[in-house]
């Protein structure tokens, strides 16, 4: 094989490296997209009723407070996820809550003032009709 040839043929080589990663990453952004999708809705169809009705939550009404994403799309063109959407609101009670999407069910707790005061910061606002 002469000279010119193996030149040819590492520039078609590296072509094709080039072809496959735009693919992969258009796969992997798309993917995200659907992760990214997927939990806000899940967290809009969210609804969780108590008897006390300060500890319940509809996540359509809620309001967000703060919002984290980690993770993302893992693998080969996009076939694994790691994704996770968290979401710290508050009730009309004033309560607050966190949500954590999830690809099976997701999880939801109610927080403590206290711990919400930590985890918020700034961004944590004490009810009008509190005892916290």
């Amino acid at each position: 094989m002469r000279i010119e040839e193996k030149v040819l043929l590492a520039i078609a080589i590296l072509v094709c490296i080039g072809a496959i990663s735009l693919y992969s990453f258009r796969l992997q952004k798309k993917s995200l997209a659907e992760a990214q999708s997927s939990a806000k809705q899940q967290f809009q169809q969210l609804c969780v009723s108590a008897p006390d009705p300060r500890h319940a939550l509809v996540g359509s009404s809620a309001r967000i407070v703060r919002t984290e994403e980690t993770g993302g799309i893992t693998g080969l063109f996009g076939r694994g996820s790691n994704y996770v959407l968290a979401v710290y609101v508050r009730n009309e009670f004033g309560e607050y809550f966190m949500f954590r999407s999830s690809s099976a069910t997701p999880y939801i707790k109610h927080l403590s003032h206290e711990t919400a005061r930590q985890v918020l910061g700034t961004q944590y606002q004490v009810p009008a009709t509190s005892d916290a």
